[in-house]
Formats: C-alpha cells, sequence, structure tokens
C-alpha cells in the first residue's frame, strides 16, 4: 500500500469516528449554548425560536421591519465628484472617502490631460463631471 493509500484510509477512520461522535450528540440531543454550557433543546418545534438566547434581533440587530435610510446616513455615503449615494455601491467598486471609482480614475485621466494641454500652451477651463 503506498504512503497516499495509507493516508487516505487513516483519514477515512478519523472521519468514521466524528460521525460517531456526532451522531451520538444528536441522539443524546445534547447541545451547548453559547455560553458552553450543555443544555437539551429541541429542534423540531419553532415556536421557541424568539426566546433562544440567540435569536435573529440580537444576532443581527434586525427586527424585519425596512426602515427609510436617514439622510446623515446617505450624506456620509454620497460620492463628492458626481453628488450620487454610494451605500449600496461594492467596496471593490469604492475609491478614497467614499467615492465612486469611476468618478476618480475619470478626474485624474482628466487632471493628465489638463496638465498635458497647460504644458502644450493651450488654455484649459476645469468643469466638474
Amino acid at each position: 500500500m503506498s504512503k497516499l493509500e495509507s493516508e487516505i484510509k487513516k483519514i477515512r477512520e478519523d472521519l468514521k469516528e466524528i460521525k460517531s461522535d456526532v451522531q451520538a450528540l444528536i441522539d443524546n440531543d445534547l447541545v451547548c449554548n453559547y455560553s458552553g454550557l450543555p443544555s437539551t433543546k429541541s429542534y423540531g418545534d419553532n415556536s421557541s425560536i424568539k426566546n433562544e438566547e440567540l435569536s435573529i434581533e440580537m444576532w443581527k440587530g434586525w427586527d424585519g421591519k425596512e426602515e427609510p435610510l436617514s439622510k446623515e446616513y446617505l450624506d456620509q455615503w454620497t460620492c463628492d465628484i458626481c453628488g450620487e449615494h454610494t451605500h449600496e455601491v461594492e467596496y471593490d467598486y469604492l475609491g478614497n472617502n467614499r467615492n465612486h471609482l469611476g468618478c476618480e480614475l475619470r478626474e485624474e485621466i482628466n487632471i493628465k490631460h489638463e496638465i498635458a494641454a497647460m504644458e502644450a500652451g493651450v488654455d484649459v477651463t476645469r468643469e466638474k463631471n
């Protein structure tokens, strides 16, 4: 038997042990709550979910009601260049100070063109996008 085959056999045996341990826990219905103390809980009845230690309200801080976004929040998430809100933009597409990455790149390209034009002696008046 090769070294790889013996390693696979060992892993399979370990998995069997883990599976039997998990099954024993399920059979005994032992669950540890967040404090680490063992307790017995039933998972078949969902009526007691609101009384659990880690309900969705506590865990995620959400009560299920959609609330309108506040002006202060939206003001924080506003692009300084175009003035549009960026609160729903993926982080990969945000530039500095919560600006759209595209706006910043266009502004940088415009600045480079202005510098080149000034170096060539052309009068340039700059306008915001």
